[in-house]
């Protein structure tokens, strides 16, 4: 359920809470200032031959390596498909083997056509994500034996420093060359009891890492329902190959339709790999050595360590982060932003802040430019004073699509009463036959004596819903709009006690059997909110056969909760 509150407080944090060094000694985690090996990165100055520094690795720098190219090795190439869970950008950049060293390289993302797989939104207490990749590895490719400087460069070696700047310290020795396909799945509005059964399959894995098979089932699960109820985001990135521009609504579709969606959208992506080849393929990794094979004195430069590295990348971080709330704050006030529209006066209190959080984030924009000089001390690199959280992800999530789930309640034997709105435990029990949900709730409820289940929807601002049924071949029948104020409920059904007046599981059923031959269709609440959003959140997919009179000679029902 959303949260009631509309929380609108500001947050100070300590320099100590934000210059954190590691969170964790898994390797997304891990920040090299200079790795022997390079991943792939669009915006990387790496090339076979060319010099760089490991400081600064959009830096393109004076060709100084003349060389020819040979191919290292020969043979068929190897391919592999992964299903990773990650809960954070570095995670994600991890699992796809995009290099990590570029998050401190450079402070903004937006307006590029990757920024859906690099974006800190994608990740919230109430989402999951999980990253798919097919990747084909077809050998490497390195310098020959005849590699030199240029006459250019030789000259430079007396004056170390000079020769680091315009030439680089490092040059990449040998490149692998491949291809792959990522798929970033995102599931939005999860409830906390879905969220811990799935989490909990990674418990032994530092609480992230490859989908085992259980927690492959109960994925394809909430996928196939989060596409029923508008909550489903799908981005695909590709790295070399032929282009693969239809190839993320072709995956929400078979989210929708397929009964084990997470294998088909697996199966797709192998599909989609063979159409990749060594000719389209491009360079995946970078093997990298130090110009000293070529004469130059690493001793005339401070080298670069891990330690700057680390407070670089987090300097970055912080003024993305700033970066956005800005966004979300410009947005706000110009009334164009979500939470203007469906929550106004929410950022009010908190908006003479904002001259604060600018100069935070040019306080942090000049540090991450004195550390990336490295001509300093490691001081230069400390994240400054004065952090800032005007926008809350808690206020953020106010603004998520609507959530569906089912609440069965009701009296207990010693006159007391209960509720029940765990989702696992109503689908066990919305999948049992009417007349016997009341035996099966009592797993849960021991001393239930009688229950009521009703269909409810959750969501911001909501302020008209319909019933919409889509059948089989794409026809809809929808019902007439009604007017909503904060959640819909609807009662559905009653068990243990007299039925009070037509339920809404009976007029379903009727309705089913006035139709006459057999049918499939899924039943959907249509809601709009007040920003004019429209969600589908489908409840309940049917397929019967009707005798046109309101009768059912054969039905099977399959409640998505």
């Amino acid at each position: 359920m959303i949260r009631k509150s509309l929380p609108s407080k500001v947050s100070i944090f300590s320099v100590e809470d934000i210059d954190r060094v590691v969170e964790s000694a898994h390797p997304a985690y891990q920040a090299e200032g200079d790795p022997q090996f390079y991943q792939y990165h669009p915006h990387s100055a790496l090339g076979l031959g060319r010099g760089f520094d490991p400081r600064d690795i959009t830096e393109q720098k004076r060709p100084g390596i003349s060389h020819s190219v040979v191919q290292i090795d020969a043979g068929s190439p190897s391919s592999e498909l992964t299903a990773m869970y990650v809960r954070s950008q570095e995670e994600l950049n991890f699992s796809i083997k995009l290099d990590g060293k570029m998050e401190g390289s450079y402070l903004a993302y937006k307006g590029e056509g990757s920024y859906s797989f690099e974006n800190e939104s994608n990740f919230s207490q109430s989402s999951v994500s999980v990253v798919l990749t097919a990747s084909a590895d077809y050998g490497r490719w390195g310098m020959a034996a005849d590699a030199k400087l240029i006459e250019d460069a030789k000259n430079e070696l007396g004056n170390g420093e000079r020769f680091a700047a315009l030439f680089g310290t490092r040059y990449v020795a040998v490149e692998r060359r491949g291809a792959s396909i990522a798929v970033l799945i995102r599931i939005e509005a999860v409830d906390m009891s879905t969220k811990f059964s799935f989490t909990s399959e990674f418990s032994g894995s530092g609480g992230w890492g490859p989908l085992s098979a259980t927690a492959k089932q109960k994925f394809s699960t909430m996928l196939r329902l989060a596409a029923k109820h508008s909550r489903l985001e799908i981005y695909v990135k590709a790295t070399g190959g032929p282009g693969l521009s239809a190839l993320g609504a072709t995956m929400k579709g078979y989210a929708a339709s397929e009964p084990d969606p997470l294998a088909k959208i697996q199966d797709a992506l192998s599909t989609a790999l063979s159409e990749f080849n060594k000719d389209n393929a491009s360079t995946v990794e970078y093997a990298v050595a130090p110009m000293s094979h070529f004469g130059w004195d690493p001793d005339a430069i401070d080298p670069w360590n891990d330690l700057k590295e680390t407070k670089l990348r987090a300097l970055a971080k912080e003024y993305r982060s700033a970066r956005d709330q800005l966004a979300v704050i410009e947005g706000y006030q110009a009334g164009t932003h979500l939470l203007a529209i469906l929550y106004p006066g929410i950022l009010d209190g908190v908006l003479d802040r904002k001259p604060e959080l600018e100069g935070f984030q040019e306080a942090v924009a000049e540090r991450h430019k004195t550390c990336r000089s490295n001509v300093d001390s490691l001081g230069g690199c400390e994240m400054p004073q004065g952090r800032i959280v005007i926008v809350s992800p808690e206020v953020l999530e106010l603004i998520g699509p609507p959530r569906i789930y089912w609440f069965i309640s009701g009296r207990t034997e010693n006159v007391g009463g209960y509720s029940l709105d765990d989702p696992i435990k109503c689908r066990i029990i919305m999948a049992r036959p009417r007349g016997s949900r009341l035996a099966v709730l009592k797993e849960f409820v021991p001393d239930a004596k009688d229950m009521y289940v009703f269909l409810k929807v959750e969501g911001s601002r909501l302020l008209l819903y319909r019933i919409v049924a889509t059948y089989s071949d794409g026809t809809k029948t929808p019902s007439g709009e009604n007017v909503v104020w904060g959640s819909i409920s609807v009662h559905w059904s009653t068990e243990g006690r007299p039925n009070k007046g037509e339920e809404y599981e009976d007029v379903t059923l009727s309705w089913m059997g006035k139709h006459q031959g057999e049918f499939s269709c899924m039943d959907a609440i249509e809601v709009t909110d007040r920003a004019n959003r429209q969600f589908l959140v489908g409840y309940l997919e049917m397929t019967w056969q009707g005798d046109g009179q309101g009768n059912l000679l054969k039905s099977e029902l399959n409640f998505l909760v």
